[in-house]
């Protein structure tokens, strides 16, 4: 995985069932899960981001 959230957090957002805001402030103060849970996938195209803008 990218360690910078570029681009790809918008597909890792969409499969993982936690939120990834939640994760990065617990990451900051303590208390990340023992794991996340990931199901489906992603994909989109260059043209698509423009929507979601």
């Amino acid at each position: 995985m990218n360690a910078r959230p570029t681009t790809s957090i918008i597909g890792i957002a969409r499969v993982m069932k936690e939120k990834i805001g939640e994760l990065i402030v617990r990451a900051r103060f303590g208390g990340l899960p023992e794991m996340v849970h990931l199901g489906g996938e992603s994909i989109f195209r260059k043209g698509d981001l423009a929507l979601m803008a």
